[in-house]
């Protein structure tokens, strides 16, 4: 006959042996987890005194870190067959503690003395990083850098009017215009050289671009500069480049536009191209004298 009072206290026995057998096991899954983050603490430790010792002793030679490298490779060779016998546990509390102690989440803290394109690279691609994957990571971040890059080299670009000496002819004034470049003519900055096309526009004789401050010039810097050649050769004026840098010089040259410009028209000083530019200029003739009246 089916005795229910036998049978719920069986299972309330076997209940009971299974708990145990769970905080059992809890127990040693803790216990684990304590070991392997006493173990990393003591690492971490013994690699602070190794490396303290290394740089007090300066070995820090190619020889050191060649023996270095054999030894960690050694290491891992042979102790390598022996990691199937470390619990799971153990494995996966590692892994959490390395994780965390490679956050390096004191950098977090200063992030507010730096600027906001430098704080959105580093929060993108540490939270890219932690909710994708590693390698879109870093993508992202090289597309921003570029991104950031372009934009501020470009906001370094200016261009700015030069006033002319004060013994400069008034007459000339009008017919010659020169202007000073700063930072790289590149895609990036295309539209800051509108100025020199709006200058071009009001058809003076002669332009100067001291260009001394130009660190660097790519294709379409080169184009705006042939548009301006072209729009000043339809009305009869002159174009004329001072203070070339090397890399915007060896471009010049290398693309045939210095060679369109003239040997005569390309100076190392902004004094030169002043003085060969104010004879390219014609002067303003003199007013003609009006006789004196007759007599009567």
């Amino acid at each position: 006959k089916y005795d229910r009072t036998k049978a719920l206290s069986d299972r309330g026995v076997a209940a009971e042996q299974t708990l145990e057998a769970a905080k059992a096991a809890y127990d040693r899954a803790v216990a684990l987890i304590a070991s392997a983050k006493a173990e990393i603490e003591v690492a971490e430790s013994d690699l602070a005194i190794d490396e303290l010792n290394l740089k007090k002793a300066c070995i820090c030679s190619p020889i050191a870190g060649i023996v270095h490298s054999l030894t960690l490779a050694a290491v891992v060779l042979l102790a390598a067959p022996l990691a199937q016998h470390i619990p799971l546990a153990a494995l996966s509390a590692i892994v959490v503690m390395v994780s965390f102690h490679m956050g390096e989440w004191h950098a977090f803290r200063e992030l507010g003395r730096y600027s906001a394109q430098y704080r959105t690279i580093l929060l993108g691609t540490f939270f890219v990083t932690v909710v994708f994957d590693l390698t879109l990571a870093v993508e992202l971040g090289l597309v921003l850098a570029s991104l950031f890059f372009i934009h501020r080299v470009s906001d370094l670009t200016r261009i700015q009017p030069v006033e002319l000496p004060a013994d400069t002819d008034p007459s000339l004034r009008e017919q010659l215009r020169v202007f000073r470049l700063f930072g790289s003519l590149f895609f990036g900055a295309a539209n800051k050289l509108d100025n020199l096309l709006i200058a071009v526009e009001h058809h003076p004789h002669v332009v100067i671009l001291d260009m001394d401050k130009v660190i660097n010039i790519d294709t379409t810097g080169l184009d705006i500069l042939r548009n301006i050649h072209r729009t000043l050769a339809r009305n009869g004026a002159t174009l004329i480049l001072c203070g070339l840098n090397p890399q915007p010089r060896s471009l010049l040259q290398r693309s045939g536009f210095a060679a369109q410009l003239g040997d005569a028209n390309v100076f190392d000083t902004l004094q030169q191209a002043l003085a060969h530019g104010q004879t390219l200029c014609t002067p303003a003739p003199a007013p003609l004298e009006t006789p004196p009246p007759a007599p009567i």
